[in-house]
């Protein structure tokens, strides 16, 4: 949804009474070939790469400072619980497993599988300059694009806005989603609003217990169904 329509909580509204996501599995699929999608389980996870970053030197295109997330490993949780034991690199910000630009741009050509928690940005003027807040700066969609990601099967951001996309002068498609995807990485999942930070760990412990039998697609709506179930939408 863009425009008028971006802030419309498509996957909440009412169809006969239940939520939209009860009966159908909805998907971005900016390009027809996309069309399918991965449909195999992803568990147990071979190469896991989680990512939080409490603290960050990123600011704001104002240049105000980002606040600091002190609790956003927690929703990590569910990956580590995940991946096998011997397959599983967390970069944190703590000693050892710093949470850097270098760092990722080594280890996520790696993964299999990745989950990012903290701050994104979507820039609607510099569209490029949007991404992902680590430890000593942004992770931009410009710094993605050269990534080879073709081993990557899944990439979660659980952060505000990660799904944004922007449509360029030139009316291309611009964002970390669809960038992730044209570097080869099969699913991306990431939200296209602000993520509540005490829902994200429960969204992530629903998301990988439901990824051992489904794809990412049908496993976000069984995800957001089980959640809503406990805490129905306010109209």
């Amino acid at each position: 949804p863009d425009d008028m329509l971006f802030l419309v909580p498509f996957a909440a509204l009412p169809v006969l009474g239940v939520p939209l996501l009860a009966r159908f599995a909805p998907a971005l699929v900016p390009h027809w070939e996309w069309r399918s999608g991965p449909s195999g389980c992803f568990l147990p996870i071979a190469r896991a790469l989680g990512i939080a970053v409490p603290h960050t030197q990123a600011c704001t295109a104002a240049g105000a400072p980002l606040p600091d997330r002190p609790q956003v490993a927690e929703g990590l949780e569910a990956i580590k619980q995940a991946a096998q034991p011997d397959g599983l690199r967390l970069l944190t910000g703590a000693p050892g497993c710093a949470s850097t630009r270098a760092a990722v741009l080594l280890h996520l050509p790696q993964a299999q599988v990745a989950q990012y928690a903290g701050h994104s940005d979507a820039d609607p003027q510099a569209p490029e300059s949007s991404g992902l807040a680590l430890q000593d700066g942004w992770l931009t969609v410009a710094d993605l694009s050269g990534v080879p990601l073709e081993g990557l099967d899944l990439a979660v951001f659980s952060s505000c806005f990660g799904g944004s996309v922007q449509l360029s002068p030139g009316r291309a498609l611009v964002g970390l989603p669809l960038t992730m995807l044209n570097q080869g990485t099969r699913a991306v999942i990431a939200a296209l609003w602000q993520v509540n930070a005490d829902f994200n760990p429960a969204f992530s412990r629903e998301l990988f217990g439901h990824l051992k039998d489904h794809g990412p697609i049908e496993a976000v709506r069984l995800a957001q169904a089980a959640l809503f179930a406990e805490n129905p939408p306010r109209d």
